[in-house]
């Protein structure tokens, strides 16, 4: 005989418990609703995260920035260094760039969520949406114990990364531009003496941090048919930027990436925030702090129309889904940019005015939020296509 499924209620059901999930659900439980979180995975994944100028003020709303900046191997620097085979920049940042490892910072967060009222439910895995019409209402899950449970909510909000399982779900999903990537990350041998550097070799991105971090991050072409043969090629592209440094561990770090990205972020009763919406970016260092604001946007958007007794609907996620769209325009061209440059042996000329090493920065950072900032990106990108085609 089968086991009666289990019903939770509450106001908002997060999917996934990763930074950017876990700033929404705390947003959320601190404006008065019962915020439920859940996560598939029994712990949080290894790797960096890189916290530029918005993802610390999201930070610092929260109360979590100055326990971040504490961590036992945090790395703060005001200036990223970026690195070809043959090219060697070091781009100004400002405000400083904190970078930290990324399970003991997700394990950090997780506690201050649990403290603002979350509920954290962790090995819970979303299987499929409960539906009223064309609204989602719920999500019917099932726990490490085989065990079903269903949640009833005013609005849930996927934060499953690349996997995107809202947009999977609805059948919301496009074919990814660029290449196919994966995220491996690792321990680093070596790196006592660097600071923060983004190594671009062909199409392999590495960030990686020295000092007390001693981590890196790589996203890598590949697909789930060559897993075996990634670290080969991060290693290699570790030896071509001539830091002196060596990957420590094996694949079983990989993170493979899908091979769609959502054509909708939102729909009644859902938005997709951080990776979810943002996976199309996630070669740039800025990344993570523009899904920490568009997280800290979705929470705002929501609470305003639970608050108002409205139905969350896409027409109430207005401001968040035009801060998605601006973020995946902005962010995709300038990568796309970006590796046309270092291509061309260009990267150093790039910032050979005042007001290019500022845009630049700004772009790196993640910094293409505020509309002002957004024109001059959009300028210095056609002044990057342009130098290339000349």
């Amino acid at each position: 005989m089968a086991l009666p499924t289990a019903q939770i209620q509450c106001d908002v059901l997060v999917l996934g418990a990763g930074p950017s999930g876990l700033v929404s659900a705390s947003l959320l439980a601190r404006a008065g609703h019962r915020v439920v979180a859940i996560d598939s995975h029994p712990f949080p994944a290894d790797g960096l995260l890189a916290v530029t100028r918005f993802g610390r003020q999201v930070l610092a709303d929260l109360g979590w920035l100055v326990p971040c900046q504490q961590m036992q191997r945090s790395l703060v620097s005001g200036s990223l260094v970026i690195a070809t085979p043959g090219e060697r920049l070091e781009l100004p940042v400002q405000p400083v760039m904190l970078v930290l490892p990324r399970r003991q910072a997700t394990e950090l967060m997780s506690s201050h969520a649990l403290a603002e009222g979350v509920t954290l439910l962790r090995e819970v895995t979303a299987v499929r949406p409960q539906w009223d019409g064309q609204r989602i209402v719920g999500i019917t899950a099932r726990s490490v114990d085989n065990e079903e449970l269903s949640f009833s909510a005013k609005a849930v909000v996927d934060a499953t990364g690349t996997e995107s399982f809202l947009a999977t779900a609805t059948g919301q999903l496009q074919p990814r531009s660029g290449p196919l990537r994966c995220r491996v990350s690792a321990e680093l041998d070596g790196a006592d003496d660097v600071g923060i550097v983004l190594g671009i070799v062909n199409e392999t991105w590495i960030l990686m941090a020295g000092g007390e971090t001693r981590m890196m991050t790589a996203l890598a072409p590949g697909s789930l048919d060559r897993t075996s043969e990634l670290g080969v090629e991060v290693d290699q592209a570790l030896g071509a930027l001539s830091f002196g440094v060596r990957r420590l561990g094996d694949e079983d770090s990989l993170v493979v990436a899908s091979g769609y990205q959502p054509r909708v972020h939102a729909g009644d009763g859902w938005i997709t925030v951080g990776e979810a919406a943002l996976g199309s970016v996630v070669g740039l260092p800025g990344t993570l702090s523009v899904g920490l604001s568009i997280a800290a946007s979705a929470a705002m958007e929501v609470d305003l129309a639970i608050r108002n007794r409205r139905q969350v609907t896409k027409s109430q996620l207005g401001a968040t889904l035009t801060l998605i769209r601006q973020s995946l325009h902005i962010g995709s061209l300038f990568e796309r940019a970006f590796a046309r440059v270092v291509r061309s042996g260009a990267l150093v000329t790039a910032t050979d005015t005042e007001w290019r090493t500022r845009a630049l920065s700004d772009l790196f950072a993640g910094s293409w939020l505020p509309l002002r900032r957004r024109l001059r990106a959009m300028v210095y990108l056609w002044m990057l296509d342009r130098r290339k085609r000349l």
